[in-house]
């Protein structure tokens, strides 16, 4: 099944109304402004890289809850490496 699973559709991104399909390790660039949605039928997790750009075209709330849910990200972060080392000790 591996070859099979190689040539067949993996991933679907549903972006603003269109359906793309990807592959494997196979990756796509998109504005998450647009609403979107992604289904992964394989049976492995699928590896997500985020890229936060700051436009200057949008409203000033979504400016300050962006920078707020990055906030909360960094101090979650922050908190998750503090316990971790806390276990190794």
């Amino acid at each position: 099944m591996g070859m099979l699973e190689n040539n067949t559709t993996s991933y679907e991104l549903m972006i603003d109304g269109f359906t793309y399909h990807l592959q494997g390790k196979e990756g796509f660039l998109w504005d998450d402004t647009f609403l979107h949605s992604a289904i992964n039928s394989s049976e492995h997790p699928k590896e997500v890289l985020l890229f936060d750009v700051f436009r200057h075209d949008q409203p000033f709330w979504l400016i300050g809850m962006n920078w707020v849910f990055i906030w909360v990200a960094q101090i979650w972060q922050h908190l998750q490496n503090m316990r971790e080392r806390a276990l190794l000790r």
